[in-house]
């Protein structure tokens, strides 16, 4: 019986999916990451986000939680990404109540886009080809960004709202507006990021 190394990231892709019945989620990935049509796939981080929240959905479900629909999401940013620690500490105080530890949920979390990579091409057995999708990975790269920064003007207008609310800065209109730029310090030229990008594609 020809066996699979049971060492490294694979191991708890696998793990983890037979202990919250994910069964059959690695093929739904490898299907979603190889989709015939590139507008469809999803990127390594979008999986890496598809497996964890399935991860805490069956936690959910498997506590008896009946949890209000958006919950899984809205706890799952608040767990991840750790935009806000009070948010993420009401978060865990709201798991604690049904008695379940989420700190051992976020531990069969996957944190790396690499592991989800890995598993797909070793375990799963599909690849995507880069030197034939080179527009493709501009395209991504620049949706990656704006997310970037979507994800970057929430956080400081939830700082914003907070300080205002506690009366420590001014109740005005506030606009949040991230911006970045590249500059090549020998010419001297400045440009905008998405610029680079859009003129590449």
């Amino acid at each position: 019986m020809n066996k699979k190394s049971s060492r490294g990231p694979k191991k708890k892709i696998i793990r983890v999916s037979e202990e919250y019945g994910l069964e059959g989620i690695g093929a739904e990935m490898a299907s979603m990451w190889t989709h015939p049509d590139e507008d469809e796939r999803y990127t390594l981080e979008e999986l890496r986000d598809y497996f964890n929240k399935h991860v805490l959905e069956a936690a959910v479900k498997g506590a008896g939680i009946d949890a209000m629909p958006g919950f899984v999401d809205g706890a799952y940013k608040g767990l991840f990404y750790n935009d806000d620690p009070i948010e993420e500490k009401e978060i865990k105080l709201a798991f604690k109540r049904h008695n379940v530890d989420v700190d051992e949920i976020m531990d069969d979390f996957i944190s790396s886009q690499q592991t989800i990579h890995n598993y797909l091409i070793e375990v799963e057995d599909v690849e995507l080809h880069p030197e034939k999708r080179p527009k493709e990975k501009k395209e991504k790269s620049l949706g990656y960004l704006r997310s970037l920064d979507k994800r970057y003007e929430n956080v400081v207008s939830d700082i914003i709202e907070r300080l205002v609310n506690e009366e420590e800065l001014f109740n005005g209109d506030y606009e949040v507006h991230v911006e970045c730029f590249v500059e090549n310090k020998e010419t001297g030229e400045e440009r905008h990021i998405e610029d680079i990008l859009q003129s590449e594609i």
